[in-house]
C-alpha cells in the first residue's frame, strides 16, 4: 500500500542546492541596501522639510494666530512634503525606470517574453514608498512649528538669541583613515542627494 520511496540525484539538483544560500544571502543584501537607502532619504528630506518649515514660522504663526487649527496645519505640511517634494522625484523615477526597461528589453535580446512594462505591484509599492519617506519626515518639522509659542514666532526674537560658536583647534594628529571614510560618506551623499 502507498508509493516506494524514491530519492533522485542530478548534477544540476547538486548546483542548485549548493546555490541555495547564495540567494538568500543575496536578498539580505538588497534589503540591507534599501533600507539604508531610506533612512538616508528620510534624513535627507528631514533636513529639507526642516529647513522649509522653520524659514515659514512667521507664516504659519500669521496663519495659527487667524484661527487655522492646528490639524489644518499638519494636512497643509503633509501635503507640501508630498507634493513638492515626492511627486516630481517619483515621476521622474518611473518614467526612467520605464525607459530603462525598455532599453533593457530590446538591448538583451534573451529570448524570454517580458512585458516591458512596470507591473502594477511595482507602481503600487513606489507609490507607497513615495508617500510613506516624507509622511515619515514631516513629522518633528511638524512638532517643532507647533510646540513654539506663537508670540515668539511672531516676534521673531527666539531666532536672534541663538549663538552658535565654533571653536578651532589645531590637532598635530591627522587621521586619514578618518578623513578617507568621512570623504567616502560625502561622495556617497552628494551622489544619492544630486
Amino acid at each position: 500500500v502507498g508509493f516506494p520511496w524514491t530519492s533522485i540525484t542530478t548534477p544540476l539538483i547538486l548546483r542548485f542546492n549548493a546555490l541555495k544560500y547564495m540567494s538568500i544571502f543575496f536578498q539580505l543584501v538588497l534589503n540591507l541596501m534599501l533600507f539604508i537607502l531610506m533612512a538616508l532619504s528620510i534624513m535627507l528630506l528631514y533636513s529639507l522639510l526642516s529647513i522649509s518649515v522653520d524659514s515659514r514660522t512667521f507664516e504659519l504663526s500669521i496663519l495659527r494666530m487667524i484661527g487655522m487649527r492646528t490639524r489644518h496645519l499638519v494636512k497643509m505640511l503633509l501635503l507640501q512634503s508630498c507634493v513638492i517634494y515626492s511627486l516630481p522625484s517619483w515621476l521622474i523615477a518611473v518614467v526612467l525606470s520605464e525607459v530603462a526597461i525598455f532599453y533593457l528589453m530590446h538591448r538583451l535580446d534573451t529570448g524570454y517574453s517580458i512585458a516591458p512594462v512596470i507591473s502594477v505591484n511595482g507602481l503600487l509599492r513606489s507609490v507607497a514608498v513615495a508617500l510613506v519617506i516624507p509622511s515619515v519626515s514631516i513629522l518633528l518639522p511638524i512638532k517643532n512649528a507647533l510646540s513654539k509659542n506663537l508670540h515668539d514666532s511672531i516676534d521673531g526674537g527666539g531666532r536672534a538669541s541663538e549663538t552658535t560658536t565654533l571653536q578651532a583647534s589645531s590637532s598635530s594628529t591627522f587621521k586619514l583613515k578618518l578623513t578617507l571614510i568621512a570623504s567616502i560618506f560625502i561622495a556617497f551623499g552628494v551622489c544619492v542627494y544630486y
